[in-house]
């Protein structure tokens, strides 16, 4: 029933809210205990956790060896997080990017992995070695983040936030980290069944569902706590939890499902890898200086992101 159906949407946004929320004061006040940025947080530990539907999703799909579902799934979800994130984060919390060495590295090494990638799909076969070389390197991605992060010291965009996590016990951390991940999974899961839902009653077919739908709905979790923690004034978190589910998808998701089974590529799929490395050398040029991300040009981005999605529909229900 459509009714029913809309319900879960209305639901999976509560949820996701509701859990971003929790995610992003918990996971400013855990930097403000371990002495590290608060973007390292994002980039590390929020991503994994946001990561978590896409990762989820590529394995079952490896498991039943449909590599279709998994490069559309990560390279759509990739695209996705950065347009909405620009979009709807420019649109109803506008922020100012900002620049250091630290998101510069990190923008760079997400340009790199993004060609890397397209390198690997674009040989028709990523296999087993190659999604070994891809675990490999997102290891020493995490180690040489760390060792970075702690260099640079904490830091924080007002006074009000570290008089904040500095009163905030230990235990109160934990309980809103795990209230935030068990929101925004629940969440996610209520947007993508009753969104799935819908479109089989409007009778759109399983490949756009997975094209679109799909990776919309694993992309909701990074969208919604990226927004979240710019409207609490956390914009080195929201960027550094884009750019980190985007490696982690990259890397992880794709390594792990070609360690499974080798990820056949049967169509050309060129214009996506352009997108992704075009999108991927937006969020490094944002690095570079100073810009100011307003309604105007979020507006822009989410024309963008729709544009994107006719695309979609269009290149896969031709003949």
């Amino acid at each position: 029933m459509p009714y029913f159906n809309i319900l879960l949407l209305l639901l999976g946004f509560i949820f996701l809210l509701t859990g971003a929320d929790f995610m992003v004061r918990g996971s400013s006040s855990l930097a403000y205990k371990m002495r590290v940025p608060p973007i390292f947080i994002g980039l590390i530990i929020i991503a994994v956790g946001t990561s978590l539907p896409e990762l989820a999703i590529s394995i079952k799909a490896s498991l039943l060896t449909t590599s279709g579902l998994i490069i559309g799934n990560i390279l759509g979800s990739n695209i996705t997080n950065i347009l909405l994130f620009f979009g709807i984060g420019g649109m109803f919390a506008p922020f100012m990017t900002g620049t250091s060495r630290y998101k510069k590295k990190n923008g760079i090494f997400l340009v790199a992995i993004s060609i890397l990638v397209c390198i690997f799909l674009y040989t028709k076969n990523l296999g087993m070695f190659k999604g070994i070389i891809l675990l490999l390197i997102f290891i020493i991605f995490m180690i040489v983040s760390y060792i970075y992060a702690k260099k640079c010291g904490v830091e924080y965009e007002t006074h009000e936030d570290k008089t904040k996590n500095k009163n905030r016990s230990l235990f109160i951390t934990i309980v809103l980290l795990i209230g935030g991940i068990v929101g925004i999974t629940i969440g996610s899961e209520l947007l993508v069944d009753g969104t799935t839902n819908l479109a089989k009653q409007l009778n759109v077919s399983n490949t756009v569902v997975g094209f679109s739908i799909i990776s919309l709905g694993t992309s909701l979790p990074e969208i919604f706590v990226s927004v979240v923690a710019l409207y609490r004034k956390e914009k080195s978190m929201a960027l550094g939890n884009i750019v980190g589910s985007n490696i982690i998808n990259l890397l992880v998701a794709f390594g792990a499902s070609a360690i499974i089974h080798p990820i056949q590529v049967t169509e050309n799929l060129t214009m996506y890898y352009i997108l992704l490395i075009l999108s991927s050398s937006f969020v490094f040029c944002m690095s570079l200086k100073r810009i100011q991300i307003n309604r105007i040009i979020g507006l822009g981005f989410t024309l963008l992101y729709v544009i994107f999605t006719i695309y979609n529909f269009g290149y896969h229900t031709q003949p």
